[in-house]
């Protein structure tokens, strides 16, 4: 009996080890979901109350700030467009991450689906920012450095002093506007470098071969 047990030892199957790639991958699926439903939540509310807001802050702003301020503000309905695709966008991968955590099959649907949209929203979002949202802004910036301009010129009582100060005060709203602009276009930039990392490596793990096989092992609840 003991030399049968010795020798049917080695053949005993030993229990495979758990992979952790799930949880990896899942918690931090929830991370940048509770982010995007955090900033679309932030931008639900700046596009329906975007006047109210403007109006509470800049009522103990100079003039001039506040004009700056408006601006370089975006539009409310830009805004609140942005919001509800941020909390959708956000809900179906946190949805989908806990599901990955869990181990449940039907995350990999979820999340192939979430990976897809994500990448159509990033080329029109950024397009509609480069085409129009950046402009707008651009010419609001113009505006009120021009409005900034008369206003100042007719405070001034000497010719040349108005001039000069003229001549600081666009040369100064023109420094703000370019790095305004540029601060935005490199913001969008890191943005979506890291989004279309996420959904490049979320894809590989989720279609791969030897994960996919994993994944249809699951078990559904």
């Amino acid at each position: 009996m003991q030399d049968e047990m010795t020798m049917s030892a080695p053949d005993m199957e030993m229990p495979s080890k758990r992979s952790s790639w799930p949880t990896v991958l899942g918690i931090l699926g929830i991370v940048l979901a509770s982010l995007g439903l955090l900033g679309g939540f932030c931008g639900l509310l700046g596009g329906l109350f975007m006047s109210s807001l403007l109006d509470m802050i800049a009522s103990s702003m100079p003039e001039d700030q506040r004009a700056e301020m408006v601006a370089s503000m975006p539009e409310g309905g830009y805004m609140l467009v942005e919001g509800i695709a941020g909390l959708a966008l956000g809900l179906l991968l946190l949805v989908g991450s806990i599901r990955l955590v869990k181990r449940r099959s039907s995350c990999r649907g979820l999340l192939n689906t979430w990976a897809m949209v994500s990448v159509i929203y990033i080329i029109a979002s950024s397009t509609y920012q480069l085409t129009v949202v950046f402009p707008q802004m651009h010419e609001k910036m113009e505006a009120a450095q021009q409005a900034m301009v008369e206003a100042q010129h007719q405070s001034e009582s000497s010719k040349g002093e108005a001039t000069s100060t003229e001549h600081s005060l666009m040369e100064t709203s023109e420094q703000q506007k370019m790095s305004q602009q540029w601060g935005g276009i490199f913001g969008m930039g890191c943005g979506i470098v890291f989004n279309l990392t996420f959904i490049i490596i979320l894809l590989v793990f989720m279609n791969g071969g030897k994960y996919r096989t994993e994944i249809e092992s699951w078990d559904e609840a």
